[in-house]
């Protein structure tokens, strides 16, 4: 347990799957595929996991996938950009325990925050998604 607490659940670590996970989120969007097995026949990542002859040509290097896509779109260039990132360990800023990207602006704001305007503003939001018939923040 505690080597897991320590080393597993570290806010390093759990920024650094946060951005890996936006990363195959782009390049899905993306449209970054996977050769099936022994054809010329492609799937999507998320595919591959349901297409075992895709899922057995994926490995340990799925990202240079992306790394090395051709594709020429938006989501592909992020999670490039992400995965650069992520060699040049310029992680996304923690903000408690949730990894923020710096690159949104909403994020941005939250994390120039100070104690008392983040409290304030979690409590504003909290009412306002009460009084619009939602559970609220802590609900």
């Amino acid at each position: 347990f505690e080597m897991h607490q320590t080393v597993y659940q570290h806010k390093k670590v759990c920024t650094m799957d946060e951005m890996i996970a936006d990363v195959l989120c782009h390049a899905f969007e993306g449209g970054v595929t996977v050769r099936v097995d022994g054809s010329s026949e492609r799937c999507s990542l998320a595919e591959a996991c349901l297409h075992i002859p895709a899922f057995v040509n994926l490995n340990d290097n799925f990202l240079e996938l992306v790394a090395d896509s051709t594709h020429d779109n938006d989501h592909v260039r992020k999670a490039q950009a992400l995965l650069t990132r992520l060699e040049r360990r310029d992680l996304y800023d923690n903000c408690g325990i949730y990894g923020m990207d710096t690159d949104r602006k909403e994020h941005r704001e939250i994390c120039a925050m100070d104690t008392d305007e983040l409290v304030a503003a979690i409590i504003e939001h909290h009412e306002q998604s009460l009084a619009n018939g939602g559970e609220g923040v802590f609900g």
